[in-house]
């Protein structure tokens, strides 16, 4: 099973799934549809809709996912530091990817190199909790963090 983050990054990796028997669960709404478009059995998380970000949060959604497992997880964030970590602007968004990174066999964190030295109000995971997926890392010690490049470069320890 795969965990896919609300998010406009992690919307965009759908065109990348091959995989034919799988689950994917999210809580983001413009996924829904991509998701369904290309067949992939998906389940949605339930609870409250977070309309800036079209994403479902909130206790529902925390404890679905208390329930659920993931094999791979895939994971948006709004800032990457090197002392605060992840972080997102949403309090419940946070909880939510918090809990999936916490339920998940190898989580990754989707991003642009926009998102490096910022920091958001609410953290929900230190930088060795996940491997980071980026076009980018120029801006950022590469030494305190496990990742992928789309060109193809990785440091995953």
């Amino acid at each position: 099973m795969v965990y896919l983050d609300a998010g406009s990054t992690t919307c965009e990796m759908i065109k990348y799934i091959t995989a034919k028997n799988i689950t994917v669960v999210t809580p983001g709404i413009p996924q829904l549809s991509i998701l369904g478009q290309r067949g992939i059995s998906t389940i949605v998380l339930g609870g409250s809709l977070y309309w800036s970000t079209e994403a479902i949060t909130g206790k529902q959604a925390l404890a679905q996912l208390n329930d659920l497992y993931f094999d791979t997880a895939f994971i948006g964030t709004n800032g990457i530091h090197e002392q605060f970590g992840f972080s997102t602007s949403n309090e419940l968004e946070a909880e939510t990817k918090s809990s999936a990174i916490h339920h998940t066999k190898t989580p990754y964190v989707v991003t642009d190199s926009t998102k490096f030295n910022l920091i958001r109000p609410c953290q929900f995971a230190k930088l060795n909790e996940a491997v980071i997926v980026t076009d980018s890392i120029d801006s950022f010690n590469a030494s305190l963090i496990r990742y992928i490049l789309t060109n193809g470069e990785t440091n995953i320890k």
